[in-house]
């Protein structure tokens, strides 16, 4: 309510809400980009930003972060380490929105063509999948949608049989 009386009106105060809820929806089930996006889009209504500016920090901490953690993904590469950088590669190659999401997809892309790192990358990438359908699997089931989540379960097991998700 306090935010309604500094100049933000009930709409926005309404979307602000609904988009807080969606971009932690979409976190907890590792869809950082949709994360993201929800919380870009909500910075564009008016006199929002002062009520978003712990989300905009933690974006841009995020952003920081990834970039960190892209720089420990190349030199684990040079190391010849290809299961870790396949692991970074893979996870932050989904922050979409964030410019260091396109290099990783291109550095996930090349390791996949590289003879010696190709079965890493792959492994690394359904498992990233892998944790990311168990975490909306898990959510439903949390939230008593037993009906969703056993689908979900299902395609956990059929498209990552090889992966600690599907065990």
């Amino acid at each position: 309510l306090t935010a309604m009386g500094e100049g933000l009106d009930v709409d926005s105060y309404d979307a602000l809400n609904e988009a807080n809820e969606i971009a932690d929806e979409n976190w907890e089930d590792m869809n950082y980009g949709d994360a993201i996006e929800t919380i870009n889009n909500a910075l564009k209504i008016k006199a929002a930003e002062k009520f978003l500016k712990p989300a905009k920090d933690k974006l841009e901490k995020l952003e920081k972060d990834a970039r960190t953690e892209m720089d420990l993904a190349v030199k684990n590469e040079e190391a010849k380490d290809f299961a870790g950088a396949a692991d970074i590669y893979a996870r932050i190659s989904n922050y979409e929105g964030f410019a260091c999401a396109k290099d990783a997809q291109k550095k996930l892309k090349a390791l996949k063509n590289n003879a010696d790192a190709k079965n890493a990358a792959a492994l690394a990438e359904k498992n990233f999948n892998g944790q990311k359908a168990m975490k909306k699997a898990q959510r439903l089931e949390k939230n008593g949608d037993f009906k969703a989540a056993m689908p979900q379960y299902q395609q956990i097991i059929k498209l990552y049989p090889d992966t600690q998700f599907a065990r």
